[in-house]
């Protein structure tokens, strides 16, 4: 943030402030990187509203975090207001309603590909099948161990 009597603000869009304390402006830069457009200034960017200069600066108070994104995600977005939850760009009540619980598995290590799933599922099913033939080999073993003690 800047005051907007020590510098002229850039061509991006901006927010300006005005601190009624000290008759100051101030202009933070308003960023829309966020998954759904949003737009949104920094808290930290606040920090430049003073009274005096040795002062701390403004912080931005957000009781019950109501209005404070925590972080950006590229996996996960979630606006409660508009009842919207996503998981990898995939709403999540289709997820629920379409897909297998091996493609959400799949998902939740990385995002799924046709192909990529049908490795998965193959990779999956080949150890299922040589967990059950090991559990024959011993299940047979103990079998005959069995087996021999008794004669």
């Amino acid at each position: 943030m800047s005051q907007s009597n020590t510098e002229a603000p850039s061509a991006q869009d901006t927010l300006e402030l005005r601190d009624t304390r000290t008759d100051k402006s101030y202009s933070a830069t308003i960023r829309t990187e966020g998954p759904e457009g949003d737009t949104y200034v920094r808290a930290m960017d606040l920090r430049a509203v003073k009274r005096d200069a040795g002062e701390f600066g403004m912080l931005s108070y957000d009781p019950a975090f109501m209005n404070t994104a925590s972080c950006r995600s590229a996996i996960t977005f979630i606006d409660g207001d508009k009842g919207i939850l996503r998981y990898r760009g995939y709403p999540i009540e289709q997820l629920a309603e379409n897909a297998t619980f091996l493609e959400v598995a799949y998902l939740i290590r990385q995002l799924a590909v046709t192909q990529q799933v049908r490795h998965f599922k193959k990779r999956r099913v080949l150890r299922e099948l040589l967990n059950g033939i090991s559990a024959i080999a011993q299940d047979a073993l103990v079998a005959v161990n069995e087996r021999d003690r008794a004669t």
